[in-house]
């Protein structure tokens, strides 16, 4: 029997069958704990239940060398990416579950080394203060670090028709050979253009954030070097959640930050003079109990 090259189209089509499969699963796993432990047990499992329920839904299948319902549907089939001819190994699967179900973990301990590691380089005078800014703030960048991975990765599978559409399978090199040839011209131009757009608006928000962040590393700097020379605190612009635009905090009376010029803006809607008004929850104020942040 003949294989064949998986079609992006029929790979595709696995992964959202598979996908289907697992948003269903989850539910039922997360009431048989409840059956089992009881209201305890969902609680404390909460923040494993999506990795255990994908850990058990490819230890069932991939582990034990039979099809997923998605590979089963489009007629899809593991092998070595090293040979066309030979089916993915245990090794590759079983460690491509591994990679799947735990990626995220392994990336955010990594970060975390890489944190401690610019603490202490940091703590000798080897570190420049931005860099050790920014290996602080990696821990907490590792859901939007693999959520850009993993699209950026999908992009560039539309694209140019790369055989990994999932990263655990790329680092585990298995491709996917199918049982009937199929070749739509039609939908790999759509994919083409659907990959060219993705990848465009993914390079759009990297630049964006690369520059919001050396904006950040530049105040950083400044308000560093001003605390050394003047021992005076200074505090570091934000994104105002009313008018989005980067400017020093102030905290209203009532607990709402925002930055002054729109606090100053509620003048007009207070009959009194000096008096401001919160544009959260309309608390009136007089502008002189403003607290401007510090040392944030």
């Amino acid at each position: 029997m003949g294989l064949y090259v998986a079609d992006t189209s029929e790979v595709v089509r696995a992964q959202l069958r598979d996908e289907e499969h697992l948003e269903e699963f989850e539910p039922w796993l997360t009431s048989l704990i409840e059956k089992i432990f009881g209201r305890r047990g969902i609680i404390l499992t909460s923040k494993w239940q999506s990795a255990l329920a994908k850990g058990l839904y490819y230890g069932m299948t991939t582990g034990t060398g039979v099809q997923t319902i998605g590979e089963e549907y489009l007629g899809l089939i593991q092998m070595d990416g090293g040979d066309p001819r030979a089916v993915a190994s245990d090794f590759r699967r079983y460690m491509f579950i591994l990679f799947e179900v735990f990626q995220d973990s392994i990336v955010n301990k990594f970060f975390g080394l890489l944190a401690r590691y610019g603490k202490q380089l940091h703590d000798q005078n080897h570190l420049h203060p931005a860099l050790y800014k920014m290996t602080q703030e990696l821990p907490y960048m590792t859901n939007s670090f693999m959520e850009f991975l993993k699209a950026f990765n999908i992009a560039v599978f539309y694209l140019f028709g790369t055989p990994y559409h999932q990263i655990s399978k790329a680092i585990t090199d298995i491709r996917y050979r199918s049982l009937r040839p199929q070749c739509n011209m039609e939908a790999r131009k759509l994919y083409r253009v659907l990959g060219f757009a993705s990848l465009v608006r993914l390079l759009l928000v990297a630049k964006k954030r690369m520059e919001r962040y050396s904006e950040q590393v530049d105040e950083y700097e400044i308000v560093s070097d001003n605390e050394e020379d003047v021992g005076q605190n200074y505090s570091v612009k934000i994104d105002c959640s009313l008018c989005c635009e980067r400017d020093f905090p102030v905290c209203t009376p009532c607990g709402h930050i925002f930055c002054w010029n729109c606090i100053e803006r509620t003048k007009d809607s207070t009959d009194e003079k000096g008096v401001v008004q919160c544009p959260s929850c309309r608390f009136q104020f007089n502008n002189s109990r403003a607290i401007p942040l510090m040392n944030l």
